[in-house]
């Protein structure tokens, strides 16, 4: 194309090429400047200017990107690329309204367009209107039969909607299509855990499948670190996470960064979400440094890393939604740790620890045989938890007023499966004057519960709340009924906080002990842990004739909760620094080759 621009130097054409080849290898400067040269020699040429639009977006310059996004649809109303491209960075920005409506205008534009229906489909998923989005995804494959992609999408909604099994075939065919199809095999690993069929055995190998398709093959690439190998010197401590703002994670992770100590530990943070807002700001003030990772590569993210000196670099995602795993895979730091945000094995061999405790990996199961990581053991649990600030004091048992009890799972609903339905009704047979609230689709649940006989009217559905109105809605519950195999975690704990109990089904994995584990914060409440579904149903039965004893746990449970809570976060933090500490000082003394 240089060579073409120097002959004839006043055609836009080659310029514009030429900035297509320069965003190809991120060379982001240059290929701006092409496309603007470009735009010099033809100022109305809608191609040009989106692909500058574009590639503004992909260097973290979303303004601007914004701004001539509109200005191309100004121009040409019927220009379905810039509709996609504009809707694209609303969604990332987390905008899904505004973002639906410019892919539909895309998708009026270019109605057999492929790829658009699966951008709206991802759209309407994120919005939760799930029988939207599978009628997106199922005519994009109708009309791309190998496009793996748009499978793996369908099997998402599916996990979204609690029928995992359903979606499980979909990742499976994906991969199939794209055996390099990252986001399949993330959704695939998450949909087994929520299912809960696999074997501890099959579990791992799945994961471990993760390393073959992706890890392997930066291997060779791993070059040796020149990291000061000092045993007590100050530590870069850097944490990757998509879950920095509103969201479960920041509550286990807010008292570990809080707690740090920070004359032995200089904290970076690499987050991956754009969606920034106040409990980010907040998050902010932890960090000497704060990294929006969103507009980099694997490979630009990685030598980022290098280049700030981080000597443990720690995963809060796991197989998560905006993970950066293949990053860890390029072993960036000497010592890669992971922890909170996925209860199971990465399946990377460059990780080397996994933080965790008696409970969610049991060592006399042997647990260290299914991960990819060196497991460690910290006794004051696999997390601490910073109860919300701003929930309201704990109510009377409503029960009492009501003259029926009320069942609640305000869990995500992915984790709600056929089974897990089967047991709710078996409950709410049993006690026929009780009621059951949920937050989620109620087209999806009263489908569900109508298959084992309940009426909608035993029922009170309600859409996504404000985090407010969700802690109000505990005021209105006595008792709650865990999801399984994957149980609740931060679900749990502010109900706990709320003063209600909740029964539990305790299962072989991480993910399905985690209800059993947060109820050891309370003693007294051991005996709502299940080992069988017929348990759990008794237990939750009982509980309908026992108001007395609710009445008497919702009063005392915040206040005992409340000196746990501070005590597990310091004390948790200074194990995880000592793990940190010891996991550094072996690394100091390990003769380097090639990490």
């Amino acid at each position: 194309y240089k060579r073409v621009i120097a002959l004839k130097p006043d055609q836009f054409a080659p310029y514009n090429n030429l900035g297509n080849v320069y965003r190809k290898l991120r060379r982001l400067r240059e290929s701006i400047q092409c496309y603007e040269k470009a735009l010099s020699l033809s100022p109305q040429s809608a191609v040009v200017w989106i692909n500058l639009g574009i590639v503004l977006k992909d260097a973290g310059q979303y303004d601007q990107a914004e701004t001539i996004f509109q200005k191309v649809i100004k121009l040409d109303p019927n220009q379905s690329q810039a509709h996609s491209a504009l809707a694209g960075l609303y969604r990332m920005k987390g905008n899904l309204q505004a973002a639906i409506v410019a892919y539909r205008k895309a998708v009026e534009v270019e109605p057999e367009n492929p790829i658009l229906l699966n951008n709206l489909g991802n759209a309407l998923m994120d919005a939760r209107l799930y029988n939207e989005c599978l009628v997106c995804f199922n005519r994009a494959v109708r009309l791309k039969p190998d496009y793996a992609l748009a499978y793996s999408n369908l099997g998402a909604a599916y996990t979204f909607m609690g029928r995992s099994e359903e979606g499980i075939p979909y990742f499976r065919k994906a991969l199939e299509l794209d055996p390099a199809n990252e986001s399949a095999i993330n959704n695939l690993l998450f949909a087994l855990n929520y299912v809960g069929k696999c074997s501890k055995e099959e579990l791992y190998a799945e994961h471990c499948r993760f390393e073959e398709l992706f890890g392997a093959r930066y291997r060779a690439r791993w070059r040796p670190h020149s990291n000061e190998r000092d045993p007590q010197r100050r530590l870069k401590v850097g944490y990757v996470s998509g879950d920095l703002r509103n969201h479960a994670v920041a509550r286990f992770v807010e008292p570990i960064f809080k707690n740090h100590n920070r004359t032995q530990f200089e904290l970076y943070a690499y987050s991956n979400c754009l969606q920034e807002d106040e409990t980010t700001e907040h998050l902010k003030g932890y960090f000497d440094h704060w990294r929006c990772v969103v507009p980099y590569t694997d490979d630009e993210l990685a030598e980022l890393i290098r280049q700030d000196g981080i000597d443990i670099l720690v995963d809060l995602s796991g197989h998560t939604a905006l993970n950066r795993l293949l990053v860890f895979a390029r072993k960036p730091a000497p010592v890669q740790f992971t922890m909170i945000g996925y209860m199971q094995t990465t399946g990377l061999k460059a990780i080397d620890y996994r933080i965790t405790d008696t409970v969610l990996d049991d060592p006399a199961t042997d647990p260290q045989r299914f991960s990819s990581e060196k497991l460690v053991y910290l006794k004051s649990g696999a997390a601490p938890f910073q109860p919300p600030p701003n929930a309201p004091e704990v109510n009377d048992l409503p029960a009492l007023a009501n003259g029926h009890i009320t069942y609640a799972s305000f869990n995500n609903l992915a984790k709600a499966t056929p089974k897990v339905y089967e047991t709710w009704a078996a409950i709410l047979h049993q006690v026929p004057d009780a009621r059951m609230l949920m937050v989620g689709n109620r087209e999806t649940i009263l489908k569900e519960f109508s298959a084992f006989g309940i009426d909608e009217s035993r029922l009170e559905i309600l859409p996504r709340q404000p985090v407010a109105e969700y802690y109000r809605l505990h005021h209105r519950v006595d008792f709650i009924l865990d999801t399984f195999p994957y149980t609740g975690g931060t679900t749990n704990l502010i109900a706990l906080w709320m003063g209600i109990p909740y029964v539990t089904l305790k299962g072989n994995s991480g993910v399905s002990r985690a209800g059993a584990g947060i109820l050891r914060l309370l003693p007294f409440l051991k005996e709502l842990v299940s080992d069988t579904t017929e348990e759990y149903i008794s237990k939750a039965v009982s509980m309908a004739r026992n108001l007395e004893q609710l009445a008497e746990w919702r009063k005392s449970m915040r206040p005992v909760l409340a000196g746990k809570f501070d005590w597990m976060a310091k004390r948790f933090t200074e194990e995880l620094e000592e793990a940190y500490r010891k996991a550094w000082g072996e690394w100091c003394t390990t003769p380097q080759t090639g990490a």
